[in-house]
């Protein structure tokens, strides 16, 4: 068509015709396009790739998003409760940390359960209620707010060292002779 030994005719007769042949392909193309398209999104091709876990079931949706949103609330019911011991920490480390004390609470048999949302629901509702303070959730919260404490306590003497004497001798008062007997002998065995 840019050839220049074309006339102006044989020029308006090639260009009429990739015109009626373009019109003609246009449908079978867009087909093409549109099921390559849906192979990218299709539930099967996603799942292979890696991008979901699992293909849902509409018939069964209501009762999974139920579960699935009933077990973030409660996770996100102990995150802020842990708040002011963790403020420092991320999300995926407060994660692993739950799916930890799941597997401690429930042993490595029981891990795959982690997974299953209703079964997480309920063991979560068990380690929420206020009425059971022995329970995995409730140590580890513990654990971690007596480390938090002991960190303020390690870094006010830190920067105030001149205090330290006055502070040991403060929390000397406020012990039982047997804890004062303890810290004693710790402090006699540091000199060893």
């Amino acid at each position: 068509m840019t050839s220049p030994q074309l006339n102006p005719d044989e020029k308006a007769e090639l260009q009429k015709r990739l015109a009626a042949r373009q019109e003609k392909l246009l449908p079978m193309y867009h087909q093409v396009a549109i099921q390559f398209a849906d192979l990218h999104d299709t539930p099967g091709r996603m799942e292979e790739m890696g991008v979901i876990t699992d293909i849902l079931k509409w018939q069964s949706s209501r009762e999974f998003f139920y579960w699935h949103l009933k077990r973030r609330l409660l996770e996100r019911q102990l995150k802020r409760k842990m708040k002011p011991v963790t403020h420092n920490v991320g999300e995926g480390e407060l994660n692993s940390m739950f799916h930890r004390w799941f597997v401690e609470d429930r042993g490595t048999v029981n891990a795959y359960m982690w997974e299953d949302d209703k079964a997480m629901v309920q063991w979560l509702t068990e380690q929420i209620r206020e009425d059971s303070m022995d329970n995995a959730v409730s140590d580890n919260i513990r654990c971690l707010q007596r480390e938090h404490v002991l960190q303020q306590v390690r870094s006010l003497i830190h920067d105030n060292p001149e205090v330290a004497m006055d502070s040991i001798v403060h929390i000397t008062q406020h012990m039982t002779p047997s804890q004062r007997s303890e810290v004693t002998r710790i402090l006699a065995n540091m000199d060893t």
